[in-house]
This record gives structure tokens, sequence and C-alpha cells, in this order.
């Protein structure tokens, strides 16, 4: 016999009917799917965040290089002017004069470096791997100046500032970058850097 289909007892008959016969092929087609999706969210969620890892570790890394070339910057101003002091020191001497006793200035000593290398040091301790060489090729570079001359020590940070600025630019490959600063002792005179 029919049922009505607006009696609610006629609903729950078919849905007891219906509920006998178990769909397995529906059953792993919805498991399969799960899985499926569940994999494509875990991947897409991995790649975004190695995207993100790499793109802030580029920025960190930036912002050290940037500290570096603006201490590099601050400490060649600090040394053009002691230089200018130590020529204006050496034409008083020339003249015979006594400098010293005329202005009443102590004797003139090197600027000190101390936050280009707290800089450098920074830097090296954010980079890795083949970052960190470089940043380690640069900090060897900077202590070449630790007994070079004023002159010599600008010549140094110059040289040091234009790599780095070169390296995180793109315009010069990390190879050229290492071997432009393992060659700094060289170019400016300099025998070797000292021992840490």
């Amino acid at each position: 016999m029919p049922c009505n289909p607006a009696l609610i007892a006629c609903q729950l008959d078919r849905l007891v009917e219906s509920s006998g016969d178990w769909d397995w092929n529906g059953f792993f087609s919805t498991l399969i799917a799960t899985l499926v999706g569940a994999g494509i969210g875990i991947v897409a969620v991995w790649l975004s965040f190695h995207w993100q890892s790499k793109h802030r570790y580029v920025e960190v890394l930036d912002e050290s290089v940037i500290r570096v070339l603006e201490q590099i910057a601050a400490f060649a101003k600090e040394l053009q002017a002691y230089q200018e002091q130590r020529d204006l020191v050496d034409e008083y001497k020339a003249s015979g004069s006594n400098f010293f006793a005329r202005t009443g200035d102590k004797p003139l000593s090197n600027p000190p470096h101390f936050s280009l290398s707290i800089a450098l040091d920074t830097a090296q301790i954010r980079a890795r791997g083949i970052d960190q060489e470089i940043v380690s090729a640069a900090i060897r570079a900077h202590e070449y100046g630790i007994g070079a001359t004023a002159k010599q020590k600008l010549a140094i940070i110059g040289l040091v500032g234009g790599a780095l600025s070169r390296w995180r630019a793109g315009i010069w490959s990390t190879e050229d970058v290492s071997r432009s600063l393992e060659r700094i002792g060289s170019v400016v005179g300099v025998s070797s850097a000292p021992n840490p």
C-alpha cells in the first residue's frame, strides 16, 4: 500500500528503508576526498609558512646590513674628521710650531669602531649559510683596519660597504662579494688581519 508522503509515519518508514542499505562507495569516496582535501590544506599552509619565513629572513638580513652601512658612514665621518685634524697637526709640526701647546688640545687618537663592530657581529648572528660566510668575510676585512692608518681604514670600510651594498642589491653574486672582501688587505696595503 502506498504511503502518504504528507504523514510523518510515512517519512519515518522511508528513512528506515533507506538506512538499511550501507553505501560503501559513498563512504570511501567521502573519506578519500576528505583526506585529499586535508593534504592539500597542509601543503598550502606549509608552503605559506616557508615563504613567509624566507621573506622574513631576507628582511632581517637586509635590516642588519643596512645598520652596518649606517655605521660605516658614521665611522667614515669620524675618520675623515680625525684625518683632517691629523693633517693639521702634521702641518704645524712641519712648520716647527707646537700645535698642542698653541691650542691646549690633547694628542689625537683614532676614533673607536665599536658600533661598526657590533653591527657586523649582529649581522653575523642573523645570517645563515652562505650569507653568514659573507658577513664573516666582512668582519675579517674590517679587522684589517685595527692596526691601520686612518686613510687605510677609510679605504677598508669603503670597500666593505661597497661590497655589502652590491651583494644585498643583487648586483654581485656571493662569490664576487667573498672574493672582493678577501682581497681587501692586499688592495689597501695592510699585510694581515690580527687574530681575534
